[in-house]
């Protein structure tokens, strides 16, 4: 991007650098002469910057807006596979129940490659429909092992009919630390 100010010119310049992706520098040409300036730090905030809000997002920043986990973990498998096309579609999903926290953080080591799995939740064994319309939104592909659904625990008491056509893992309960501790 470029400004013309009279004879000199303005430049915001940014670097591809992985190192420096994040920095922007200001750059003044006068002439054959660059003269570089560090943008100035923020000072005087706006106090009404959130009067009449409509974007809660930020460049760096999504928000999941809602008090229901089982919503939040929906919202956040949508906002991360899309599942637009196959390649946005996760590897599996992992169903575990709301009310056992320790499992479902534990349960974050199948996010990652190879699995590439979401943490959709249940309740008390029960599979809201809400879940079971993600998943087959989501139609995981499958990761390493051909795995498309790990259940938790006792996230989920019987699987519905409508899962039929998924190879599902169930892994035993135990307790959190020594699933954690696994491999």
């Amino acid at each position: 991007m470029s400004l013309a100010l009279g004879t000199s010119t303005t430049v915001l310049a940014e670097t591809n650098d992985t190192a420096e992706m994040n920095h922007s520098e200001f750059m003044t040409m006068e002439g054959n002469h660059i003269t570089e300036m560090e943008s100035e730090p923020l000072t005087s905030p706006n106090s009404s910057a959130e009067n009449n809000l409509l974007q809660t997002n930020t460049k760096n920043t999504t928000r999941i807006e809602t008090s229901n986990p089982i919503q939040a973990a929906i919202l956040t498998a949508q906002t991360i596979w899309p599942a637009t096309h196959k390649e946005y579609c996760p590897g599996a999903v992992v169903l575990a129940d709301v009310y056992d926290w320790q499992t479902s953080v534990v349960s974050a080591k199948l996010i990652h490659h190879p699995d590439d799995a979401p943490i959709l939740l249940t309740s008390k064994g029960q599979m809201p429909d809400s879940t079971l319309n993600k998943i087959k939104l989501l139609n995981p592909k499958g990761n390493g092992k051909g795995t498309h659904i790990f259940i938790m625990g006792s996230a989920l008491n019987n699987i519905p009919e409508s899962l039929s056509g998924y190879k599902i893992t169930r892994v035993p309960e135990a307790a959190p630390t020594a699933f954690a501790a696994k491999g």
